[in-house]
């Protein structure tokens, strides 16, 4: 594997060190996610940062890297600015390899952190580091080792768009999202054999955003008595960011055009028994219970990070070697929502 390990270039080697800088620092990172407005490609995130401040707490940065001899940074303290705001970021950072004082007094002066190019340079010793993690670039080539990702439902687009939400609001909306996505990623485990370890990386880091969506959301519900919390989570793994009242009124809505046609009643009659039913065998409650206990709630930022980890690392390891049994339990509370047995899993998987 070392011998075809495709070298990132300059640009992406200063966002790889600043992702593992962070990393050890006790963020959650995720590099280069792609930000789309509707049909429109509008800029890559260099890095999102998340991080648990405390039970009541969330902060989410994104960081703008440019590692350039004309950098430009007082436009990137501009520009991020400005990509905070849309994004409604708490916090935003340039690194640049600039090393003007203007420039760090321009960053404080817009409330801006800036990474200069002095602690770039100090960086650099962590290169030897983070050897042992994959790139975003070779964790990609690895999905492309599989000859039909494209047309076996576009993995490598699965990841990709699993990655853009998380800039975009962490919503309920989004964690059913990742949770479709991570499913299809565990059949594959079942049902293509030869690629199965590839399979794994790509549910350990969608699963990955799965805890960090849940672990944001949990902010709201903190001090909330535990069956508050079941409640709370049911609703949005079941109805999604509009919840119950706003997936009723949709469907109300939607039924009273229907009855509106010809034989629109009995037709519609039909359509609401099938939503509920739809509904009823969501399983929901299997996700909010589990997710509702403050033991595995308060764990949620750690075992995001351990798989995001599991993820990216050169060499593979199965998810039941490791240390932290709660990585494991957590994979096995979605393989029963999915209706996947635990089982079979674990014997096909290895």
């Amino acid at each position: 594997m070392s011998s075809n390990i495709r070298k990132p270039n300059k640009g992406a080697r200063a966002e790889e060190l600043l992702r593992f800088y962070f990393l050890k620092a006790g963020y959650y990172a995720v590099r280069s996610i792609p930000y789309k407005y509707e049909a429109f490609d509008i800029t890559d995130v260099d890095l999102f940062l998340y991080s648990r401040v405390s039970a009541l707490s969330r902060e989410k940065t994104i960081v703008d890297i440019k590692n350039k001899k004309t950098p430009q940074a007082l436009e990137r303290i501009f520009w991020v600015k400005g990509l905070q705001a849309a994004l409604k970021m708490d916090r935003s950072v340039v690194a640049t390899t600039d090393t003007r004082p203007a420039i760090a007094n321009y960053g404080k002066e817009q409330n801006v952190i800036i990474i200069d190019g002095n602690l770039l340079k100090r960086l650099e010793k962590l290169s030897t580091e983070y050897q042992y993690r994959l790139t975003d670039d070779e964790f990609l080539d690895l999905i492309d080792k599989y000859p039909f990702q494209k047309l076996d439902g576009g993995w490598k687009n699965r990841v990709m768009n699993s990655k853009s939400l998380l800039i975009l609001g962490m919503s309920f909306d989004h964690i059913n999202f990742w949770i479709d996505n991570a499913n299809f990623f565990a059949n594959q485990v079942l049902y293509n054999s030869n690629y199965k370890q590839y399979a794994l990386r790509c549910l350990y880091l969608i699963c990955s955003f799965i805890l960090i969506g849940i672990d944001f959301q949990m902010k709201e519900i903190s001090s909330m008595e535990h069956p508050a919390r079941i409640d709370f989570l049911n609703e949005g793994f079941t109805y999604g960011a509009k919840g119950k009242s706003g997936t009723d009124n949709i469907i109300k809505n939607v039924l009273t055009l229907i009855k509106n046609t010809s034989h629109g009643s009995a037709l519609a009659n039909q359509l609401q028994e099938s939503l509920d039913r739809g509904f009823e065998q969501l399983n929901s409650n299997i996700l909010s219970e589990y997710f509702s206990k403050t033991e595995i709630s308060k764990l949620l930022f750690d075992l995001a990070r351990e798989l995001e980890g599991l993820a990216m690392n050169k060499e593979f390891i199965h998810h039941s070697d490791h240390p932290n049994s709660a990585v494991k339990g957590t994979l096995f509370c979605l393989l029963d929502y999915w209706q996947i047995s635990r089982t079979r899993f674990e014997s096909l998987s290895i």
